[in-house]
């Protein structure tokens, strides 16, 4: 086997920056369904036409000291309005970068 990353496992494994912060290096969404389902996404692969693909209420997740951050599937809105609550101060900027 021959592997570019410093262990085997490509996207099923984990690193762990400075300050013993972790994070998990897997697929966290796909847009199934959009684009006339995962064939058009990975073809050639007929394993897996019997899987059927549920969506996921978060896209995902942060966690630091002091906030715990989720931001929900196709719904940008209230992402902004998420964080303009967590960091009032930085509400304009928040609001700038989410028209561009």
């Amino acid at each position: 086997m021959i592997e570019q990353h410093d262990k085997v496992g490509g996207y099923a494994t984990a690193f762990t920056r400075p300050g013993g912060f972790t994070f998990d290096v897997s697929l966290h969404s796909t847009t199934v369904g959009q684009r006339d389902g995962l064939f058009n996404l990975i073809g050639g692969f007929p394993e897996i036409e019997d899987v059927e693909f549920v969506l996921h209420p978060h896209l995902f997740r942060a966690i630091y000291p002091d906030h715990d951050i989720r931001v929900r599937q196709r719904d940008p809105g209230a992402f902004v309005a998420s964080l303009s609550s967590l960091f009032p101060e930085e509400k304009a900027g928040i609001a700038r970068l989410s028209t561009t």
